[in-house]
């Protein structure tokens, strides 16, 4: 079916592209109506796989149509980076590869020599050993030999996954993937007038920073934290509103989502510096950064001393 979705882009990229782009992202969206823990253990969770590698199959030769959809490329590859069965992350690796040889050879966009220089960097970036670990693939000797090596079995509707594949990915390496997607793609925005490529990738994160689902709110978190360029003390306080719901579930429960509250932590250490001078909320980060270290969780230090 994916072969037949990229021959029929031969005859309209644009509405193919749109509607399989479209299909993924609506499916994701569903996901934060019933969560779960973690992606793959949701209902949805092989129709967001089959879907994914219908985009790598499309992102050869530009089928994907990087120019009008690229904020949602994007959003799509950090939630779903790092997760499924060996072959899909070495899918989502091989997908962000191609879309960054779609920018350097695409047709509808003329950049500066100094923009295809970024982009030819992060190929070869992209492509070292340090990225094959953040994308979780870092046991495997080549992506793309991975990423076509499918665990789909006969008779087994689920993309199975064994350990250590379905540990988690520590939100430090998704922190650096969107730092280097974020470069990418301010460097092609210089080149593109009045483009709102990264309003649309931010109004994106932003959306699901602020949507209880334990799989993907931290990651949106953390991406909201790396691409803003402006901030609120509204959102500021949106985001500590987070942490306090953690706080009264831990009363309750005797669980605590430290993957929630570090990314909290972390996505505040990137906005604070944002913040008006005169805002109120300085001090209030100040005692946050204290009572989180005073948790005593090891697996949280890193972050509340970053903020503090």
């Amino acid at each position: 079916m994916a072969d037949t979705a990229v021959a029929l882009t031969s005859a309209n990229v644009q509405l193919v592209s749109r509607k399989v782009i479209g299909r993924l992202c609506r499916l994701i969206d569903k996901t934060c109506t019933s969560p779960t823990s973690t992606l793959e253990h949701h209902l949805m969770w092989d129709d967001i796989a089959i879907l994914a590698r219908y985009l790598l199959m499309l992102s050869f030769n530009n089928s994907l149509d990087v120019a009008s959809h690229l904020p949602f490329l994007f959003h799509i590859v950090t939630l779903l980076v790092s997760t499924g069965p060996l072959s899909l992350r070495a899918s989502t690796h091989g997908l962000v590869i191609n879309i960054i040889h779609s920018l350097c050879t695409c047709s509808q966009l003329r950049f500066s020599e100094s923009t295809l220089q970024v982009l030819k960097l992060s190929l070869a970036e992209f492509s070292l050993p340090k990225f094959y670990q953040l994308f979780g693939i870092s046991t495997v000797k080549s992506a793309a030999v991975s990423a076509f090596r499918t665990s789909y079995r006969p008779g087994d509707r689920s993309f199975t996954m064994s350990p250590p594949e379905n540990e988690k990915m520590p939100l430090s390496s998704l922190e650096a993937i969107a730092d280097a997607l974020l470069e990418i793609m301010e460097a092609c925005m210089k080149d593109i007038p009045q483009c709102d490529w990264l309003q649309q990738w931010t109004d994106l994160a932003r959306r699901f920073a602020f949507q209880y689902n334990p799989a993907l709110q931290p990651r949106a978190i953390i991406v909201f934290g790396c691409i803003s360029k402006t901030v609120t003390d509204s959102e500021l306080k949106q985001l500590l509103k987070i942490m306090m719901k953690v706080r009264d579930i831990f009363a309750l429960e005797s669980y605590m989502d430290l993957t929630l509250i570090e990314a909290v932590v972390m996505c505040l250490t990137r906005l604070q510096p944002m913040l008006k001078p005169e805002s109120p909320i300085h001090k209030f980060l100040f005692w946050v950064a204290i009572s989180v270290l005073q948790l005593d969780e090891v697996s949280l230090y890193a972050a509340g001393l970053g903020l503090l």
